[in-house]
């Protein structure tokens, strides 16, 4: 029997943080459809999504109610992104309603980078570092109660300069180390080898993978 394809979710963001990307992204471009855009791309199996989630992006109600779940036949929900250094996380995650919240087994969060999920399309951008990120993981893991992983996606891309430079291994070993997350994964790209090098040091076990093809997944995960 085939498996369902697992799809990306991502809960409404509270009003604050959404107008801020509004913002950003409407500075950048005027076209809200243009894919390249656009905060939130699915990819071509995703377009079902898009008027769930624009509705709601644009969408000036603070009463709004969370979006309908569209991934019934897949008993694991995940990933879900979060903004980690800000009020409204704490916020943000108290309003998940209890029947989700016990379904839940991974969490992605942002790190200051844009968020790609596993088919390396753009789901988020934060521009807040993760200074607050250690004790908000604590805040998951004791919110989640069938939470398993929490990772980070770093994308190889152009935009991500402070990944490719010598504090990304710094970063990746102290979220490791601090048990903020269980797995970083680099989207491939020419530039992840030299990233990859400088964390050999992390202690971390690498996933057999063939991460030489074309985007594909490289991850990093904490020994345990």
């Amino acid at each position: 029997m085939k498996q369902p394809q697992r799809r990306s979710v991502l809960l409404e963001l509270p009003r604050n943080i959404r107008k801020r990307h509004e913002k950003r992204w409407d500075d950048e471009d005027e076209d809200e459809d243009d894919e390249d855009t656009y905060p939130y791309h699915w990819g071509d199996d995703g377009d079902e999504y898009d008027e769930d989630i624009r509705d709601g992006w644009y969408d000036d109600d603070e009463e709004r109610d969370v979006p309908e779940w569209k991934t019934s036949e897949n008993p694991i929900l995940a990933p879900f992104v979060f903004n980690l250094s800000s009020q409204e996380s704490a916020s943000f995650l108290r309003r998940i309603p209890d029947a989700v919240r016990q379904r839940i087994r991974s969490v992605v969060l942002t790190a200051g980078v844009f968020v790609m999920d596993e088919r390396g399309n753009q789901v988020a951008w934060s521009k807040q570092r993760n200074s607050q990120s250690t004790p908000f993981a604590a805040l998951l893991r004791r919110a989640l109660p069938r939470l398993s992983e929490i990772a980070i996606h770093v994308p190889a891309t152009s935009h991500e300069k402070q990944w490719h430079s010598a504090r990304a291994p710094i970063e990746v070993r102290r979220m490791l180390e601090e048990g903020v997350v269980d797995v970083v994964r680099f989207l491939y790209s020419t530039s992840v080898p030299n990233i990859m090098k400088n964390c050999v040091h992390l202690g971390a076990v690498n996933r057999p993978h063939d991460w030489r093809e074309e985007n594909t997944w490289r991850d990093l995960r904490r020994e345990v």
